[in-house]
């Protein structure tokens, strides 16, 4: 074996913890690169979770209003259809037909006391 050069050792020895110091720093670097991805990631993520409640919020204001907007509908639909079978009933005597306007009249009593029993929720 031979031996190493004294001044290879000398500068390895002056080197080595110049480099250390040197990757220590490109580590702090990359480490403080990443906070800052890590922290447009949460930012944007709470951004994203705000819109997403938003959304929700109004989605549930249109549903909302559309089911009263179909059950107020339904409710004007049935009163119509009971008026109407009541009248043919009246015209042609017939108990076929007043029963069909009873069981009209019972369609829109029952939607509204189930629509009474919503409204009471509210």
């Amino acid at each position: 074996m031979t031996s190493a050069n004294p001044n290879l050792v000398l500068v390895l020895q002056f080197l080595t913890p110049l480099l250390v110091a040197v990757l220590a720093l490109i580590q702090m670097l990359v480490a403080k690169a990443q906070a800052a991805k890590v922290e447009t990631v949460a930012i944007t993520a709470a951004g994203t979770a705000d819109r997403a409640a938003k959304s929700a919020e109004v989605l549930k204001d249109l549903a909302e209003k559309t089911h009263i907007l179909v059950n107020s509908q339904y409710g004007i639909a049935l009163a119509e259809i009971a008026v109407q079978k009541e009248r043919v009933a009246k015209l042609s005597g017939d108990p076929a037909d007043f029963a069909e306007a009873m069981q009209a009249r019972k369609n829109l009593d029952d939607h509204n006391q189930r629509q009474s029993r919503v409204d009471n929720l509210k």
